[in-house]
Order: C-alpha cells, then structure tokens, then sequence
C-alpha cells in the first residue's frame, strides 16, 4: 500500500478516536448535567453530527480494507459513501463556522486574563489542526473512490486484453 493511503488509514483512525471520544463525553456531560431536559435541540445536533463523522471515518476504513486497490463498489455502497460524505461535509462546513468565530473572539476578545487566554489558544489551535486533518481526510476520501475505479478499470481492461 503506497505512504498517502497509510497516512489516510492512520488519520481516519485518530479523527474516528477523537469523534468518539468527543461524543461519549459530551454524551455523558448531557447526561449526567441536565436534569431538567432544557438544550436538546443542542445536543441532538451534537451528537448527529458526531454520529455522521464517525460513520464517514468508518466508512474510509471499511474502504481501505474492503476494497483497496480494485474492489467493485456496488451501488448501495456507492449511495452509502455520497450520503456519508455529504453529511460530514456539511458537519465539517458547521464546524468550520463555530471554529472561525471563536478563534475570532479568542484572540479579538480582551475577556480572558493570560492563564485563560493561552488555554484559549491551545485549544483552538489544536481544534484548527483536528479541521485541517479532517479536509485532508475528506480530500483523500475522494481520491480514493476514484482511485478504486480506476484500478478497477485497469484491471477489466488488462484482463480483456489477455483473452
């Protein structure tokens, strides 16, 4: 397997770790804090746009293993990966607002002391780089079908020209 889909598998991985573990403690901070039943239009959206990154990350793992170099991709799993794609993109999109507004105000904002503020920092340049992980992920995600296809055909092709 070439370096860049190496790269993809482990990068799948450590976003699909962060996601779950991102939606398992906010799942449980819901859970546990909110008595009263108050926010959950809030932690609806959360935890679907959570349950939508996890499926994607899944799906480019099932991918790799299933059928990297020249698998058929049958049409339900053809419709599967789009709809995956399309919902972790619009999560991604969603996030990417959030992300920019509060690095915004982070380093905009005289409402932090300097302890607060370097914390500010650190996580929202942490944050910004799990986003920049998740473009290139999404990039590769479409790179990959289309590297499948391709070996597919090469491979129709070479066996066709054999007979």
């Amino acid at each position: 397997m070439p370096l860049r889909w190496k790269i993809f598998r482990i990068a799948n991985y450590f976003l699909l770790l962060v996601c779950l573990t991102i939606t398992g403690a906010g799942t449980y901070f819901f859970v546990v804090g909110n008595s009263s039943g108050s926010d959950v239009f809030e932690y609806l959206v959360f935890i679907l746009g959570g349950l939508a990154l996890i499926c994607n990350f899944s799906v480019n793992i099932f991918l790799l293993e299933r059928y990297y170099p020249d698998g058929e991709l049958q049409k339900p799993m053809l419709i599967f990966i789009s709809m995956s794609l399309l919902f972790s993109s619009i999560t991604i999109a969603f996030l990417s607002i959030i992300y920019a507004v509060e690095f915004h105000d982070t380093v905009i904002s005289p409402r932090y002391n300097d302890d607060s503020l370097n914390r500010a920092v650190i996580f929202s340049l942490s944050f910004g780089m799990i986003l920049l992980i998740t473009y290139y992920v999404i990039w590769m995600q479409v790179a990959l079908r289309k590297t499948i296809n391709r070996n597919r055909r090469s491979l129709y092709s070479s066996f066709l020209e054999s007979k």
